[in-house]
């Protein structure tokens, strides 16, 4: 029943399974459905799912000593090279390069979004923030390139930065782009793709030493390097945030609440548009168009509550009122 994204889902089960002291695990915001049935163990005794995963995890996270701190580190360890697998097998699904077909339809998505060459509000400038590992801010020069056609007219990109890394990573840095480093620190690669947990869970569960925040993404992008690759991140001078192709997961919640916060939301005119697969049966357009809103209303609605009572519980019908919330189908691009 999960999805690959799940994987940072699974990634907070283990590392805390792994990582706190049995009394503590009790207390953890889990949300992995395990099996209830008795299942056969490889020693011939039998357990309930929930037992069997952490006879695994304590298995996998095995050190001798078993100190925390030394099981940490053999858990980086493993991820990066479960990173490193990801990032060849994404690496190898398209060129980074004009008449790819993967490149050709994200330059024809980004003329949807911005709705350029059409009826629509045409945007005069934007900004990218990917959360996917293809594509990177090199395709800035290819969108230059093909309409080279008056800044009024046609849309710049004025910033693009891939979050959580690049696919593409075992590219000399130099030749990729130039480094934005204050500190020149001598970095050969660009950073590589990272997995992460949300640090909201941490916090909330407030345990002083956590080494789970060696696991969250916002450490893991500091230890990676990413922000090299990007510029400040500013959001403050948008008029309109469009979300495509994104889960809404709760691992990413802190990224478009910092956006939110940047555009002062809810006091402002900024808009907000979610595209959603649309399925193609009867039961697809209901269940996605259903999961899609939900999924908004509980983002929007995590968000209120950072506002405080007066503001935060109404949010939703404030930007449904002012027809600044809009969740609609792919297929309307």
């Amino acid at each position: 029943k999960y999805q690959w994204q799940d994987v940072e889902t699974l990634i907070y089960e283990i590392v805390s399974i792994a990582l706190l002291p049995p009394d503590k695990l009790t207390n953890i915001d889990s949300k992995i459905t395990y099996n209830e049935d008795n299942i056969e163990l490889i020693l011939g005794e039998s357990a309930k799912g929930e037992e069997l995963f952490k006879y695994i995890v304590g298995k996998i996270a095995y050190t001798g000593n078993g100190t925390r701190e030394e099981i940490a580190s053999v858990l980086l360890k493993d991820l990066a090279e479960f990173e490193r697998v990801f990032a060849e097998f994404v690496d190898r699904q398209f060129k980074l390069q004009q008449g790819d077909p993967y490149f050709d339809h994200a330059y024809d998505l980004i003329k949807c979004l911005t709705r350029f060459e059409s009826n629509g509000d045409v945007s005069s400038s934007f900004k990218v923030l990917s959360f996917n590992y293809s594509i990177d801010r090199r395709f800035m020069n290819f969108w230059k390139d093909q309409n080279p056609s008056p800044s009024n007219v046609f849309p710049k990109i004025e910033d693009w930065a891939n979050i959580h890394g690049i696919a593409s990573y075992a590219t000399p840095w130099q030749s990729a782009f130039p480094v934005q480093d204050d500190y020149k620190q001598d970095e050969k690669y660009l950073p590589a793709p990272i997995f992460g947990i949300d640090s909201q869970n941490i916090i909330k569960d407030s345990l002083t030493d956590d080494l789970r925040i060696l696991f969250t993404k916002s450490y893991r992008i500091m230890d990676n390097g990413v922000n090299r690759i990007r510029e400040s991140g500013d959001y403050s001078d948008i008029d309109k945030i469009t979300i495509y192709g994104h889960s809404l997961g709760r691992a990413d919640y802190s990224y478009f609440e910092t956006i939110f916060d940047e555009v002062k939301l809810y006091n402002s005119d900024v808009m907000v548009e979610y595209f959603y697969y649309q399925g193609n049966s009867e039961v697809e357009l209901i269940l996605n168009k259903r999961t899609a809103i939900t999924k908004m209303f509980n983002l929007l609605t995590d968000y209120g509550k950072s506002l405080g009572e007066t503001h935060g519980s109404n949010i939703v019908a404030k930007l449904d009122l002012e027809k600044r919330l809009s969740v609609v189908p792919m297929d309307y691009l």
